[in-house]
């Protein structure tokens, strides 16, 4: 209902509609209403294709958010397409060593996962981790995301010693920097439990 009464007062096809379209796929993303989500930062990115161009910040930031929705949603495929635009925005704005283009990677590397490229998805991962000590700092939250990630990787791979030690140090850091009680180290203490529990017979 926000957004409709948005788009009666704001003029259509402006970056303040942009803006608003943005804010509210961003609540609803946290609220895991990933079709609102997508659909609302596709109506931002088309606008500000326009508005601010496609070699723009915004731009390429609302295609990396695009494509982080519709990996939720199970389109793959169609979310490569974005984060990949994305990741090409970034760097050439960027450079190759900044924060944004850790976080598109770690996301592409889960679209590519999910596509079983593994390859490829292990070559976003690796690099995501990577930057992601270089650009934040020590013990950041954005590291523990690179590395749980890279751990469902190790995972799908058979790779169990490798998911574990990311998992510890993910955990490690969101105990640290969140809490022993935050949902995400409860998530990440569970899966590092399952890595540990007897395979049934």
């Amino acid at each position: 209902e926000a957004m409709m009464l948005a788009r009666r007062v704001l003029p259509a096809g402006s970056d303040s509609l942009a803006v608003q379209a943005n804010n509210f796929a961003s609540l609803n993303f946290r609220l895991r209403r990933f079709d609102e989500a997508a659909s609302g930062f596709a109506e931002a990115a088309a606008i500000w294709r326009k508005t601010a161009g496609e070699k723009s910040t915004r731009f390429g930031t609302v295609r990396n958010n695009l494509g982080f929705a519709l990996l939720q949603l199970g389109r793959a495929e169609a979310a490569r397409q974005e984060l990949e635009a994305a990741l090409a925005i970034r760097v050439e704005l960027l450079g190759t060593e900044s924060a944004e283009v850790a976080q598109t990677l770690r996301i592409l590397g889960l679209a590519r996962l999910a596509l079983g490229e593994r390859a490829a998805a292990r070559t976003a991962l690796d690099r995501s981790v990577e930057l992601s000590r270089t650009v934040y700092a020590e013990g950041h939250p954005r590291l523990a995301e690179a590395l749980v990630s890279r751990a469902d990787l190790a995972l799908a791979e058979g790779r169990t010693a490798e998911a574990r030690r990311d998992l510890e140090e993910a955990l490690g850091i969101r105990e640290a920097r969140l809490g022993a009680d935050n949902p995400l180290s409860v998530e990440t203490r569970t899966a590092l439990a399952r890595l540990s529990a007897p395979v049934s017979q």
